[in-house]
């Protein structure tokens, strides 16, 4: 699908042939020399940003953000307010405060969150250096946002309920008889959910994925109300499989839990496994630009990606990063849709599927 415009660009304007000809002989006579000798002299270093305040609107858990935030701040001297609240709650705030306003950095928990924030023109266009190490579906064309982590959509399974002959290698095995009552899933609260279904949207079509969830239901699929029920629930044999975010086999690992997991659909002519990404912005008309710009260039850092894959998050680093806790996006095949296509059709996806999630 191409790459959906939402702001109008001023063309740079051609040279007209006498103005081309004398370029030319400028540059013919040296007229250009930094182009073959020295690069100019650079400007001048980042002026210190100690005693500024950035105001941070997280989307994101405070457990999950706070550690990055924390050590930002001893890096640069910058202050930070982090305020914490769901993505849709936060993203009316943004809205609300569209002509005057409060924050500086917006971290939505979902990148279509960011993008569908972005076409309303609340973010302002910024393309970090450090962004050259992601792959291009996970950032922005025109720098409105940039991936910061990543939660594989993976089948967790109970270990002393599923044998290893019978492990699903597909999502679309869980609607054989075998699973009837066994499987559970979060409800479309959890935001991860409306980005799994939109993806199938995405790749199979709306009445693709109405038969198959009406077949997951009709299985028995349990609808859960958040994925950390899944994980636990799966963990304490309530259910032998669960559909959820992969953090939840690193979280559940870590209380001795007997699970384990794969990622979906990776076998020729699969579509992958889904990934979801978290995202960083800058708000539109923020008063402290340069300390804003300052800290997602930091965030995008490896310091910083390892505070935000480490425990307790277990996420999965969207570049290569050597000991990632939970690895990276490298370690699997991604299903191929773009951040944009997921918020083309997230509206939709909530209007037919909710009920039954």
């Amino acid at each position: 699908m191409d790459r959906v415009e939402r702001t109008s660009h001023t063309r740079k304007p051609r040279l007209r042939p006498a103005v081309g000809w004398l370029v030319v002989a400028m540059f013919l006579t040296g007229c250009f020399p930094f182009l073959f000798g020295p690069p100019p002299t650079p400007t001048a270093p980042p002026r210190d940003l100690r005693g500024q305040t950035l105001v941070i609107y997280s989307g994101r858990r405070e457990s999950a953000i706070r550690p990055m935030v924390e050590a930002f701040q001893a890096a640069t001297g910058v202050r930070v307010d982090l305020v914490v609240e769901r993505t849709a709650e936060l993203g009316q705030r943004l809205l609300a405060e569209k002509a005057q306003p409060v924050a500086d950095i917006f971290i939505a928990g979902t990148g279509s969150e960011a993008e569908l924030l972005a076409r309303q023109g609340l973010f302002y266009p910024y393309v970090s250096p450090a962004a050259a190490r992601l792959p291009p579906e996970y950032k922005d064309n025109e720098g409105m946002w940039v991936g910061l982590a990543g939660r594989a959509r993976v089948i967790l399974y109970n270990t002393q309920l599923v044998a290893a002959a019978d492990i699903p290698s597909s999502v679309f095995e869980l609607t054989d008889p075998r699973w009837k009552g066994k499987v559970a899933i979060s409800g479309f609260d959890d935001r991860t959910t409306v980005s799994w279904v939109a993806t199938l949207v995405v790749m199979r079509g709306e009445a693709f994925t109405r038969r198959l969830v009406d077949d997951l239901i009709a299985n028995d699929m349990a609808v859960l109300p958040t994925s950390t029920d899944v994980r636990q629930k799966v963990a304490a044999g309530e259910y032998a499989l669960g559909l959820t975010n992969s953090p939840a086999y690193w979280m559940q690992r870590q209380e001795g839990a007997p699970v384990a997991f794969v990622y979906p659909d990776q076998r020729e002519g699969g579509i992958g496994t889904p990934v979801t990404i978290s995202a960083v912005s800058i708000v539109s008309g923020s008063q402290h630009l340069e300390a804003a710009q300052a800290f997602v260039d930091y965030a995008l850092s490896v310091e910083a990606t390892r505070l935000l894959v480490g425990p307790p998050n277990y996420e999965l680093a969207l570049f290569p990063l050597e000991n990632a806790p939970a690895g990276t996006v490298e370690d699997f095949r991604a299903t191929p849709v773009r951040v944009e296509q997921l918020a083309d059709v997230e509206a939709r996806v909530l209007a037919l599927f909710s009920p039954p999630f």
